[in-house]
């Protein structure tokens, strides 16, 4: 046998090259996963939509499901009344909901605005018709991680006559 020259390297058994070897494969695996998710489109920006109805109201929401810091979101509500709205409309959404968000404005802007419980209260002027629809005009906050959970209902007498519970993620 013929000796090693001094600068050669140690000797490595081959259990551990052989465990190197797969380390490197499972983590090729896992990267080339991401690749292949982002380029189907399953990392990017999605909406969902949530329905409830109770009270004698529907109420419809599309909402950030899947969103990044700084992007825009899409939030429309749809409140529906048969026969329409006999006086102004209250619209409750969780107040640490908002937090996640750099809102711009409403449309339509609400007559008032407060602060109830673990609500921002936004109250409406009746529509014309039998629907009201609010649409949110904001951003993921920069500091966002991981998203937020929220409620949003159609409140009576400062009580929830209809609502949806739903879930924002931000991603990194």
């Amino acid at each position: 046998m013929s000796e090693l020259p001094p600068n050669a390297p140690d000797l490595v058994p081959i259990s551990q090259v052989r465990r190197s070897r797969l380390l490197r494969r499972v983590g090729l695996g896992f990267v080339a996963l991401i690749v292949l998710a982002g380029a189907v489109g399953l990392l990017g920006i999605r909406t969902r939509t949530v329905t409830g109805s109770g009270g004698g109201y529907s109420m419809t929401l599309q909402y950030p499901w899947i969103n990044r810091s700084d992007q825009p979101v899409h939030w429309v509500l749809a409140v529906r009344h048969p026969g329409g709205f006999a006086g102004p409309v209250s619209i409750g959404i969780s107040a640490s909901y908002l937090d996640l968000l750099d809102m711009n404005g409403l449309n339509p802007q609400p007559s008032s605005s407060k602060n109830a419980g673990p609500f921002v209260v936004w109250t409406f002027d009746p529509p014309s018709g039998d629907v009201l629809r609010v649409m949110m005009d904001a951003n993921i906050q920069l500091d966002a991680h991981l998203g937020a959970g929220a409620e949003v209902a159609v409140l009576e007498h400062g009580v929830p006559a209809v609502s949806v519970n739903y879930r924002t993620w931000v991603s990194p």
